[in-house]
């Protein structure tokens, strides 16, 4: 078992000044709403068919990537089914944040970062399957909250403070992205 970083670290001083301060703003500045349901929708169509590229039993193999680009150091050792996990524990906190911002209403809860790690229990043909289920499910709800994607109030995420539901969406659609290439690094190394 490789020596990483606690979970919950965070990311090295200068990525997240960067991530922070630069690159979040402005992605949710060029990014809608919409584009963001599909880019979503397509992080998610590539993530279902890469690990259905992997053979059932290397799903579960855990391997160790180089650092990523606003990955945690905690996250580098994880198997291709423990990322699709990860996957679903936060966008269904996300979808539950984002419905509860669209009634204006105050999520429950804190976001944390070091809550959200696979504990490794979804594995073989089950991570594909209960991955589609839980973006489907997921577009499903975000869709039907269009009509409230300018929704004022705000849930405090633990490296980029208040978002609103719009900043949210954003933070969906970019996280499938950098795990799909902490997948593609998986692959690389099986």
């Amino acid at each position: 078992m490789p020596k990483l970083e606690a979970p919950g670290a965070g990311l090295p001083f200068f990525e997240m000044f960067l991530q922070k301060t630069v690159i979040f703003p402005m992605l949710c500045k060029i990014t809608t709403f919409d584009s963001a349901i599909r880019i979503f929708e397509k992080e998610s169509k590539l993530l279902l068919r890469e690990v259905a590229l992997i053979p059932v039993p290397l799903r579960d193999k855990r391997i160790l990537v180089p650092r990523l680009p606003a990955i945690e150091d905690s996250s580098r050792f994880w198997s291709a089914a423990m990322v699709l996990e990860h996957l679903i524990i936060v966008g269904g906190q996300i979808e539950i944040v984002a419905q509860h911002l669209a009634r204006g209403e105050t999520p429950p809860g804190v976001a944390d970062v070091a809550k959200v790690k696979p504990p490794g229990d979804l594995a073989g043909p089950a991570c594909i399957e209960q991955y589609k289920i839980f973006s489907d499910d997921f577009l499903k709800t975000i869709r039907s909250l269009r009509g409230d994607q300018w929704a004022t109030g705000t849930f405090n995420h633990p490296w980029f403070g208040p978002l609103t539901l719009h900043k949210w969406m954003c933070l969906a659609a970019i996280h499938q992205r950098i795990h799909r290439r902490q997948i593609e690094a998986i692959i690389r190394l099986l």
